[in-house]
C-alpha cells in the first residue's frame, strides 16, 4: 500500500474538515500518517482585535512561532505522496504552517516528493499559494496540485462576515449578509480530488490539472495585487520601527487598520466598476494565467 504524509494546521476547523474529507477518500489505497501542527503558544479563536492584527507583520515577513517537533515515527518513514493543508492569513500561509516548512526534519522527508495542497481562504489566495509553492520548490519538493476552497459569498459581503467570524466567533447569516465560511458544495470538490488521486495512484504526477480548476474572480485578483504590495510595505515598516508586544507596534498597527479600511472603501468600488467594463475581455486571460503559473486547481 502507498504511504501518504498529511501535514495540517487548522485554526477554525475548515482546513481540518477538508483534510478529513480527503483522507476518508484515500482509505484503503493509502496508509496515512497525519501530523497536526501545534504551536508552543496556543493561538486562540476567536481572535481579539489586537491579537488578530499583531499576527500581521510576522505573517507577511515570515517570522514564525515555535512549534512542537514532528515525532520520529513520522520523520523516519518514506512517503509516496505529501498532502498539506493550510489557511491563508493576510495573503500568506498561516504562521504555524510557515513554521513547519522551516523544520529540517520535514524538509528532509519531503525532498523529491509530489505535494498536493488543500488551501482554505476567504477569496484571496494567489500570493499565499505562490509563496508556499516557491518554498516547497526550494526545499526540493514539487507541488503537483493545489485545491483551493473559498468562501463563495460576494466579495463585499465577505469583507464584513469573515472579520466578524474571526473576531467574535459568530458565522451565522444576519441582516443582508450570508453565513460566513466555505460552503458545503466546495467540500464536494475535495471528495472528487480524492477519487482522482486513488484512480492515479501509480501515476500521481499526471493528475489532471484542469478538472478541479477553481478559477479566480478578476476583482479579487486586482484587489490582491494591490493588497500584497500595501501589506509588504506596512509589514516591513512595522518590523523595522517597532518590537513585538510593545506599545509603539500597537499604535502603528492602528494606523495600518485605518489605512486598510480606507483602501477597501476606496478601491473596492473602483474595482467593481472596472470589472463591469473589462470583465468580458480579461477574465479568461487572468484565469488561464493563474492556473498555468500556480497550478491552482
Amino acid at each position: 500500500m502507498k504511504k501518504a504524509l498529511v501535514i495540517t494546521y487548522s485554526q477554525i476547523g475548515q482546513t481540518k474538515k477538508a483534510i478529513t474529507t480527503l483522507c476518508n477518500s484515500l482509505e484503503g489505497v493509502y496508509q496515512i500518517n497525519h501530523f497536526e501542527i501545534q504551536p508552543h503558544k496556543d493561538i486562540k479563536f476567536p481572535w481579539g482585535m489586537s491579537d488578530f492584527f499583531r499576527a500581521f507583520p510576522n505573517c507577511v515577513n515570515g517570522i514564525t512561532p515555535e512549534i512542537q517537533p514532528i515525532p520520529k515515527e513520522i520523520t523516519s518513514k518514506d512517503y509516496d505522496l505529501v498532502i498539506i493543508g493550510y489557511q491563508i492569513w493576510f495573503l500568506s500561509a498561516s504562521l504555524p504552517f510557515q513554521a513547519v516548512l522551516k523544520d529540517p526534519s520535514l524538509q528532509k522527508i519531503i525532498q523529491g516528493k509530489p505535494v498536493i495542497g488543500v488551501v482554505t481562504s476567504r477569496n484571496m489566495w494567489i500570493s499565499g499559494v505562490t509563496k508556499t509553492n516557491n518554498t516547497l520548490l526550494e526545499i526540493g519538493a514539487k507541488t503537483i496540485r493545489n485545491l483551493v476552497l473559498c468562501d463563495t459569498a460576494p466579495n463585499w459581503a465577505t469583507f464584513v462576515t469573515t472579520p466578524r467570524w474571526m473576531l467574535t466567533g459568530k458565522k451565522n447569516a444576519f441582516w443582508i449578509f450570508p453565513e460566513a465560511g466555505i460552503a458545503v458544495s466546495e467540500f464536494k470538490r475535495v471528495e472528487e480530488l480524492g477519487r482522482d488521486i486513488c484512480a492515479q495512484t501509480d501515476s500521481i504526477q499526471e493528475l489532471d490539472t484542469v478538472k478541479h480548476s477553481h478559477g479566480q474572480e478578476l476583482i479579487a485578483v486586482l484587489m490582491e495585487y494591490i493588497g500584497i504590495r500595501v501589506f509588504t510595505v506596512w509589514a516591513r515598516l512595522i518590523e523595522k520601527l517597532t518590537k513585538e508586544n510593545c506599545l509603539s507596534r500597537d499604535i502603528l498597527l492602528i494606523f495600518f487598520r485605518v489605512n486598510l479600511v480606507s483602501l477597501i472603501l476606496t478601491v473596492l468600488p473602483v474595482m467593481t466598476l472596472l470589472k463591469v467594463i473589462i470583465y468580458p475581455l480579461f477574465t479568461q486571460k487572468v484565469r488561464d494565467q493563474v492556473d498555468s503559473q500556480l497550478m491552482v486547481k
